[in-house]
């Protein structure tokens, strides 16, 4: 059986509690070496730094600083913190708080807490002193203007101080009659002063959608700071028609001046704004919140998408015009120097004899071929019509957007050849032998070496064609992918938007169709052309390295884009800015027919973050009262800043978007 004396007996353990006796205790606990007991009678010291008779000293006006004095000396840094903040005197004591009710002994309290730094108590206070009751707006200045008389006497003191229309509203005891119970009368300012009748006003104006003034009456300030450490935002991104925010989280949440009430008042104007049902703790109610915000988000990409939508046919005319202007400058600059090339090459192989004489023969073909050629081109690109126009509409919906990281074209590259190469060869010295047989054996021999002159000329022309034109759209792929760069950045990140395959063959037709029946309508001589180049492309697909497919890069400059309007109905006025991107065409030549097996549009992950800071910024700049009705009674607008911390793509088709340091002043009506 324990002695009921020893280091852990129950009479030791009784003794530990009881002042004076502890302290003999832990002598005793000393001497025998008991550290473990020793602790612990150390810390059930009721006269130690934590025990039950020091913490509750420190809650007594004046010993309270008798105990600070004895934790500072003892050097136990945390109980010293804790007293401070238990200090009945102190900024947020209980005796100071009482005090700040009482008009005249909190104007001195005011500017003790003004003298200390800590405004945010001082702006708490102030509507409560008789400076704050007796201001311009003041609860009592009010009050004396719905007195016959005495609102003549506040007009008297609102002229003098200058304050012109207050002057003018003192004056009016009829429309001051009519305001009294309004939601900045003097009424609601009077029930928002008193304890406990200020919870009555907090939910009269809850109720009538009066948020500002309802925040008013449980903050007792002109203003409320608000920051949120960190938002997150989720996106998923498998089409445009289910473009869904997944997921919305919300970090640290601070207030200042902060208030227990005022962060419980928060909640119940968000849920009274949201149209959400007030049940379980702010946990469940957070998460209710977030969801709701995350239904409304989603409502607002669903109609900022049908929007964009509305813009396509002046973005499909605005890309009508830009493809006009390169097809002039193909006509009028690429065209003739690419003819003038093939003109003296195909010369100068026919015939070498009169290489130095081909130079003004084949601007002689050049000028000819230029002028018919000119002839049946067409002069613009003509607008798409409806039904084409309407299945891009159908189509766009159902655009996938993806992330490719790292993603780079490939240039084109020609196979080492053999035999193709030695044809030519071969017909030059079959035709300088012919031309020793027309000497020795007469014209049949000679026909021979005009003829195979003549293939020669071909085929290397054939071949000659072949590199150039592989060699212009490398150059071209080239020059389309760095145009979309961002100056100073080097990755190769992009987002891709590609359609399904049902749906890119049922575009890939229309597309057909567009051109041959309205860009090359009546023009007989560029069909034939388009087939004639059809089918030189396909003798090259076993001269290409890898999968015989030709890539086709594209500039697409994409104009300002109106995301939300306010004209519209939209609570906001945001753009997307014009950027560029780049269409990539995969031309496949595998069935003997060149046909585009696959089209995307990247646009560069720099670009995104571009348009995503652009967005931020007018977002800055945006009264956000105008989000909804209740917002409408804050004093000064509503502007909200924050930081794009990061765009992390968690998935293919799931980007993750963080902002930091979301922070707003919500300035209240006096």
């Amino acid at each position: 059986m324990n002695n009921p004396f020893g280091a852990n007996g129950i009479l030791t353990r009784v003794g530990e509690h009881i002042p004076g006796v502890n302290n003999a205790i832990q002598e005793l606990h000393k001497a025998a070496g008991q550290h473990d007991a020793l602790r612990r009678a150390k810390k059930t010291d009721p006269l130690g730094s934590d025990g039950a008779l020091t913490k509750l000293a420190e809650r007594i006006p004046l010993v309270n600083q008798g105990v600070q004095e004895l934790h500072h000396a003892a050097g136990n840094k945390e109980s010293l913190a804790r007293a401070k903040r238990r200090n009945p005197l102190g900024a947020d004591g209980y005796i100071t708080k009482i005090g700040e009710h009482i008009p005249g002994i909190n104007d001195g309290i005011m500017a003790l807490h003004i003298r200390a730094g800590r405004h945010d108590l001082a702006e708490q206070t102030k509507a409560r002193t008789l400076q704050g009751m007796l201001s311009k707006d003041g609860v009592l200045t009010k009050l004396s203007e719905l007195l016959p008389g005495s609102n003549l006497v506040a007009a008297a003191i609102h002229e003098a101080e200058g304050n012109k229309e207050e002057a003018a509203r003192a004056r009016d005891l009829v429309k001051n009659w009519k305001k009294a119970g309004s939601a900045d009368g003097p009424l609601a300012k009077l029930a928002e002063l008193l304890p406990a009748v200020d919870v009555v006003a907090f939910g009269l104006h809850l109720n009538a959608g009066n948020y500002a003034q309802a925040l008013r009456s449980i903050t007792k300030t002109s203003w409320v700071n608000m920051e949120i450490s960190s938002v997150s935002i989720v996106i998923r991104t498998q089409s445009l028609k289910d473009l869904i925010v997944s997921h919305l989280f919300a970090e640290s949440v601070d207030l200042s001046p902060f208030r227990a009430s005022t962060m419980g008042g928060l909640y119940d104007i968000a849920r009274h704004s949201l149209k959400l049902s007030k049940a379980g703790g702010q946990g469940t109610m957070k998460t209710e919140l977030l969801h709701r915000l995350r239904s409304l988000m989603n409502q607002k990409i669903g109609a900022s998408v049908e929007g964009g939508l509305q813009q396509l046919p002046n973005l499909a005319q605005k890309q009508v015009r830009s493809f006009t202007i390169r097809l002039q400058k193909i006509r009028n600059e690429v065209m003739p120097k690419m003819i003038l090339d093939r003109a003296l090459q195909v010369a100068s192989y026919m015939n070498p004899s009169t290489v130095g004489s081909s130079q003004c023969q084949a601007e002689r073909w050049q000028r000819w071929l230029v002028s018919h050629i000119n002839s049946h081109l067409p002069n613009e690109f003509p607008m798409p019509q409806e039904k084409y126009m309407r299945t891009l509409h159908e189509s766009i919906l159902r655009i996938g957007a993806s992330h490719g990281k790292g993603f780079e074209y490939r240039p084109v590259r020609i196979r080492e050849q053999t035999c193709k190469t030695a044809i030519p060869q071969y017909a030059a010295g079959v035709s300088a032998l012919s031309c020793l047989g027309f000497i020795a054996c007469g014209t049949h021999t000679g026909m021979l070496g005009c003829l195979s002159g003549l293939i020669a000329g071909l085929v290397k022309s054939s071949q000659l064609a072949r590199d150039r034109t592989i060699a212009w759209l490398n150059q071209n792929n080239a020059n389309a992918w760095q145009a979309t760069n961002v100056p100073g950045s080097s990755r190769h990140d992009a987002l891709l938007f590609q359609l399904p395959r049902d749906d890119f063959v049922k575009s890939r037709r229309q597309a057909y169709r567009y051109v041959w029946d309205q860009l090359l309508n009546g023009r007989e001589a560029c069909k034939l052309a388009a087939r004639l180049a059809s089918f030189w492309l396909s003798t090259w697909a076993d001269d290409l390295e890898g999968d015989a497919s030709l890539p086709l890069l594209i500039e697409v400059e994409v104009p300002v884009i109106q995301a939300c309007d306010r004209k519209a109905g939209s609570a906001l006025d945001t753009t997307l800015p014009s950027f560029q991107a780049v269409l990539i065409a995969e031309v496949g030549m595998c069935d003997g027919t060149p046909k585009v097996q696959n089209l995307q549009l990247a646009i560069k992950e720099d670009s995104i973050h571009c348009m995503m800071e652009s967005v931020r910024c007018q977002l800055e700049d945006q009264d956000l009262r105008s989000l909804h009705p209740g917002f409408a009674g804050f004093a000064q607008p509503i502007h909200a800043a924050f930081e794009l911390k990061s765009l992390d793509w968690q998935r293919a088709d799931e980007v993750k978007l963080t902002f930091s340091s979301l922070r707003s002043r919500l300035h209240l009506p006096q």
